[in-house]
């Protein structure tokens, strides 16, 4: 893992390879929590964007084949809204 870390010493941007997925990018806010991660597994690419209580508040994915999917939840995580 190749990561960067704040004047705070906190985590802020890292980059990783997990098992055969492929890479991931996590970006985080100052306390260290991942905000946003952007994902190239073998079947697409996802964007994730979270909260401050690190729930997944939004998901782009566009899969290889060509689908794609928007997800946005609220903070609970429930799924508000989903297209296709």
């Amino acid at each position: 893992m190749l990561g960067l870390v704040g004047q705070n010493g906190k985590p802020r941007a890292g980059l990783s390879v997990v098992g055969k997925d492929g890479p991931v990018l996590r970006l985080r806010d100052e306390t260290g929590k991942s905000r946003a991660a952007l994902a190239v597994p073998k079947d697409g690419v996802a964007l994730a964007l979270n909260d401050e209580n690190d729930k997944t508040r939004a998901l782009l994915s566009v899969a290889k084949a060509g689908g794609s999917r928007l997800t946005l939840a609220d903070e609970t995580g429930k799924v508000i809204w989903s297209q296709p």
